[in-house]
């Protein structure tokens, strides 16, 4: 079944931002001393400790969850509620993520682009870009979220 996204958060949604949470994925699980590590510009592998391993592994399984819910969800449902309450919860995480980040990093380092590293752009960069995505597909910048008729209880008749 298609999607009932317009074409530009099509390719975000249901092609980039999974494959991003994959990559994240398979960092985060088999290089889990990398992935601490590199959160934040200028941190240097010191090795983790059980708990950091765990974590890390954790967050990994998160990404893996986020990109298979993204994908059923988006090409499952011929509901544009459903896709509008999904993306506003993923609106929701993306400014808890910036914010938690924004923290750690203090203003400084937030705002300074020109200091950060790969996995700092994904960390601030590519949320941001995420989250007005999300903002312009639910405000009907890209087009609308089109409903497609349910075929739930329908009978076939020949």
């Amino acid at each position: 079944m298609a999607t009932l996204l317009p074409t530009v958060p099509y390719w975000v949604f249901c092609v980039s931002e999974p494959v991003s949470l994959v990559a994240g994925f398979a960092i985060a699980i088999f290089q889990p001393e990398q992935f601490v590590a590199l959160q934040l510009p200028n941190t240097e592998s010191t090795g983790l400790s059980p708990s950091g391993k765990l974590i890390a592994w954790q967050t990994g399984n998160l990404f893996g969850i986020m990109a298979m819910m993204g994908i059923a969800i988006l090409f499952a449902t011929t509901e544009a509620a459903v896709v509008k309450r999904y993306l506003i919860a993923l609106l929701l995480g993306d400014i808890g993520h910036l914010t938690a980040v924004w923290w750690v990093m203090g203003s400084d380092g937030f705002f300074s682009a020109h200091r950060w590293n790969g996995f700092t752009w994904g960390n601030v960069g590519i949320t941001f870009f995420l989250a007005l995505v999300r903002i312009g597909t639910l405000v009907g910048l890209f087009g609308e979220i089109k409903p497609q008729p349910s075929t739930v209880g329908k009978v076939k008749r020949k």
